[in-house]
């Protein structure tokens, strides 16, 4: 017998007494497969609502946006003296980001009228 008939024997040897578990493990990778490609879609989604959103809510490009988030997590982390300051790209922190920028922006144009706006940016 040579060695690749005798490979062949332990191959077809283990594969009838080990069917389940490759079954098994098959199933296993095609469910770690699928997880893999949804959560991606997800997220590209996701990230596909924050760039519409930084457009209509902020009328400004997705990269200026971040830009303006790094500086000011940096500005902050400088303020507080950080001794290695970083900006991580957390999804969350930037949608709640978004969202308070919108409110805050949102309430300073429901000013009163008998104060000038134009006023308030001054000094």
């Amino acid at each position: 017998m040579s060695p690749v008939e005798l490979f062949e024997m332990y191959v077809n040897y283990f594969r009838r007494f080990h069917a389940h578990r490759l079954e098994k493990s098959k199933k296993k990778q095609s469910a770690i497969l699928i997880q893999k490609l949804i959560r991606g879609w997800m997220v590209r989604k996701f990230i596909k609502k924050l760039k519409q959103r930084a457009v209509i809510d902020h009328a400004v490009s997705w990269q200026r946006f971040v830009k303006e988030y790094k500086a000011l997590v940096s500005r902050i982390q400088k303020r507080y003296k950080v001794v290695k300051p970083s900006t991580p790209f957390v999804m969350t922190h930037i949608q709640e980001h978004m969202e308070k920028k919108k409110s805050k922006s949102v309430s300073f144009w429901h000013i009163p009228k008998y104060l000038v706006r134009d006023h308030l940016f001054c000094c």
